[in-house]
């Protein structure tokens, strides 16, 4: 196994080489832990020394609102403000240090989802 320019990691295979890109493999990690814990009812909170806060614009605060619900449900405990939120529990599975960018991820996961629908409706 070997790591390609911080983005890919190379791992030979009977067929050859096999890449694998880390970010989209990571996604799909976290989005089969998130899938499995929904489901499951059985969301942990790991609660942080200190709040993260993230700022958002107001599309993504509504969106975040709207999420509410499921985000509780995997394991984020969190409070909405006018521009940002204020998180202070996180799922197991979730590192700190990569926070912005998984919350980034599931609004982004989100209004694909709502374009998917509406996109279903319209035909």
């Amino acid at each position: 196994m070997q790591q390609i320019g911080n983005h890919f990691i190379a791992v030979p295979n009977e067929n050859g080489l096999l890449l694998i890109h880390q970010r989209r493999a990571h996604k799909r990690i976290l989005f089969e832990y998130f899938t499995k814990v929904l489901n499951s009812n059985k969301g942990q909170s790991q609660q942080l020394l200190f709040p993260k806060e993230i700022e958002l614009n107001k599309s993504e605060i509504r969106i975040i609102t709207d999420m509410t619900d499921e985000l509780k449900k995997v394991g984020f405990n969190f409070e909405v403000k006018e521009n940002y939120i204020s998180i202070n529990g996180i799922p197991p599975e979730c590192q700190e240090e990569n926070l912005q960018f998984v919350i980034e991820d599931l609004i982004e996961q989100h209004k694909n989802s709502e374009d998917l629908l509406t996109e279903q409706q319209n035909t």
